[in-house]
């Protein structure tokens, strides 16, 4: 299953392995990446000898703890969905009873082994993600190994629930047991119906390259020079991976007051800067925006607009630091 990424991983990075993380982790915060990042020699202090010479036990079990309440939270939120949702919630909550409950039956029929094997790689993901937490690496997306470790005890004790309801409730449970193929084929089919509109949506769209990020990236190449340009990082564009000579970019956190996303341009130093208006913070700073056109905003922090994408209105748009004047 993992072959195209490792694949990909040998073309782009010339190792099959390779995980940008990996240095990342041994930062103190996702606020000091970007130093790193504008200055790559910096790369080689950033190391693990590194990191525990100019930090104490205390500051490590801190950290570990901290991280761990904030992993645990993103482990709900993975069974729970939206946290507003109370259905989602209860039935979040149902889940993790039934695993506990599957694990306690497992212990006692089969053992530790089946125990270890779920509960080992699930406790060393959840420890190593509690320590990487603070430096951005976060999200619900990644204990979806962990909840998928525990989904079989999930099932084992919601079968022995089940077989205890039965058991106790009589003939009319008897009954409804011979009626849950039909129930569940109904639950399938109203699940089915109620995201009816995403089976209209083209399949292609989920691995194929949009003509306006082609035409965008073919841009970068031939007119943006080594020292690169500012991307969103939170734009699906900017970590859009591909060989680094190639389109040398600098993805960046926008949601920082004005002066100090021009300090990191001058810092760099980049004349370029893209845009992405389906980026979640493009909303949140319409000040940055100058005069609008039928492709969209036609300066960016008084940079006047370079390129802009065939869309109308744009998603892309990039943005030429003004000439110097004497």
């Amino acid at each position: 299953a993992a072959a195209p990424l490792l694949w990909r991983n040998t073309l782009v990075w010339g190792w099959p392995f390779h995980n940008f993380n990996e240095k990342v982790i041994w930062l103190d915060s996702m606020g000091s990446l970007w130093r790193y990042w504008a200055k790559p020699e910096l790369w080689s202090e950033v190391t693990v000898s590194g990191y525990l010479r100019g930090h104490g036990l205390a500051t490590i079990a801190e950290r570990f703890w901290s991280g761990a309440a904030d992993v645990g939270h993103a482990l709900l939120q993975n069974l729970w969905g939206e946290p507003s949702d109370w259905g989602h919630g209860v039935a979040a909550l149902g889940l993790a009873a039934a695993a506990i409950w599957g694990l306690r039956l497992s212990w006692k029929e089969s053992g530790r082994a089946d125990i270890a094997a779920a509960l080992v790689p699930s406790a060393v993901l959840f420890a190593a993600h509690s320590w990487a937490y603070q430096t951005g690496m976060q999200g619900v997306r990644y204990m979806l190994p962990v909840a998928a470790c525990l989904a079989p005890f999930a099932a084992l004790g919601l079968l022995d629930g089940w077989r205890r309801i039965i058991a106790q409730a009589g003939e009319p449970a008897r009954r409804l047991r011979g009626r849950a193929p039909s129930l569940i084929l109904l639950a399938a089919a109203t699940a089915l119906w109620s995201a009816r509109d995403g089976f209209a949506e083209d399949p292609r769209g989920f691995w194929t390259v949009p003509a306006h990020w082609q035409a965008t990236a073919d841009w970068i190449q031939n007119n943006v020079g080594p020292r690169g340009y500012l991307s969103p990082n939170g734009s699906f564009f900017a970590v859009w991976d591909c060989e680094p000579e190639r389109d040398p970019r600098h993805p960046f956190n926008y949601e920082v007051f004005d002066s100090a996303l021009k300090a990191f341009a001058d810092f760099l130093p980049v004349d370029y800067i893209l845009v992405d208006t389906a980026e979640p913070s493009y909303s949140h700073w319409p000040g940055r925006l100058g005069r609008f056109d039928a492709y969209g905003a036609t300066t960016f922090l008084g940079w006047p607009r370079a390129f802009h994408d065939p869309l109308r209105p744009s998603r892309l748009s990039i943005y030429k630091r003004p000439a110097r004047t004497q």
